[in-house]
């Protein structure tokens, strides 16, 4: 029954993260930083479930939870890079709207293209460390629901405590680093708008003061004068040519302003429930494995299960978050299927 759950769930996931995958790597040089770390967050979550359904395949192929240890360790090491890669991706959209909106960095693709490539490098190097040490058979095993093959956590071996410690210390430390960056985010979107609405009052009673002097002034000084005094009420043509152009660019430079704030805005938003997702997900999976780090045993099946079933509706739910909220991964997602639709002759 766990296999069959989990391979409907997690089949699912893959198909969605496959094809967001698929049909905007030919775009990835055009897609914004933020999509761009998207589709490799997607890319993580597709080696971990497409690792899991091969799994649970095989126990419903042969009727049996037997499984080579050998190729499940190898396995265990492609589940455990796709989840650290996708929660250091993860931590990375959280982290360019920080630099965006509480630094005032602008975010460049060679540095987000540098971003995924370390975050892959050093999450390939830390899951091939048991292997490097000799610990494989220690630190990597099939789990008593069968449907998961990645660390033994409650493994008391110092050579497999290098997954079993790290690994929770990774995850704490990133959630502690996003709870700040929103933290952070959160206070300079109110201190800016509580400047902005400041600045617009003050601006509005300067306008209304000069406008008034102005018309003191000119009636002060014409004041046996009515024609002067006409003159002044009606504005000269230059003066209103020039207040025409004056309008027009502050217009537009407002407009330009709205947009750029309504895509960070927009952008804001998907990382936010991004990350919500993420989290979500992997929080009773981190509970389960300090259950089995304290404990030293393995915890109850049920619960290992249910741990296993929230990543994977955390897994499929985020590839429909992107396609709801990034307009760009979206339209290349449509025009994939649209060119695989069109009879060829």
């Amino acid at each position: 029954m766990y296999s069959a759950i989990s391979m409907s769930s997690m089949g699912l996931s893959l198909i969605l993260n496959s094809a967001i995958v698929l049909t905007n790597i030919p775009f990835l040089g055009k897609l914004p930083s933020s999509s761009f770390l998207i589709v490799f967050l997607c890319f993580g979550d597709c080696l971990t479930t497409s690792n899991v359904v091969a799994l649970t395949m095989t126990h419903l192929i042969k009727n049996t939870l037997e499984y080579d240890a050998q190729t499940c360790q190898i396995q265990a090491v492609f589940i455990t890079f796709g989840a650290i890669l996708s929660l250091g991706l993860c931590g990375g959209l959280t982290l360019f709207r920080y630099l965006v909106i509480v630094q005032g960095i602008d975010i460049t693709k060679k540095f987000a293209v540098g971003y995924v490539l370390w975050t892959s490098v050093l999450s390939a190097a830390f899951c091939s460390l048991p292997f490097m040490v000799g610990s494989q058979q220690a630190s990597y095993a099939m789990h008593p629901s069968g449907i998961n093959c990645t660390g033994v956590w409650h493994s008391r071996d110092p050579r497999a405590m290098i997954i079993t410690i790290l690994c929770p210390m990774i995850l704490v430390v990133l959630l502690c680093g996003i709870m700040f960056a929103y933290f952070r985010i959160y206070q300079t979107i109110s201190t800016n708008y509580e400047a902005f609405k400041g600045v617009e009052v003050m601006s509005n009673h300067g306008l209304h003061d000069t406008n008034l002097s102005s018309v003191k002034d000119r009636s002060g000084s014409n004041i046996n004068r009515p024609s002067v005094l006409e003159r002044a009420a009606m504005p000269s043509t230059t003066d209103t040519e020039n207040g025409s152009r004056s309008l027009k660019r502050g217009g537009l430079a407002k407009i330009s302003r709205g947009l750029e704030e309504a895509k960070q805005l927009r952008l804001l938003v998907q990382t936010v429930v991004v990350v919500t997702v993420f989290v979500v997900g992997w929080t009773p999976y981190f509970v389960y494995i300090m259950m089995e780090l304290i404990s030293g045993e393995y915890a109850p099946t049920v619960f290992e299960f249910a741990a296993d079933i929230f990543v994977a509706i955390a897994d499929f739910t985020n590839p429909i978050v992107v396609l709801v909220f990034d307009r760009e991964i979206r339209g290349n997602l449509l025009r994939g299927i649209c060119f695989w639709r069109i009879p060829k002759e």
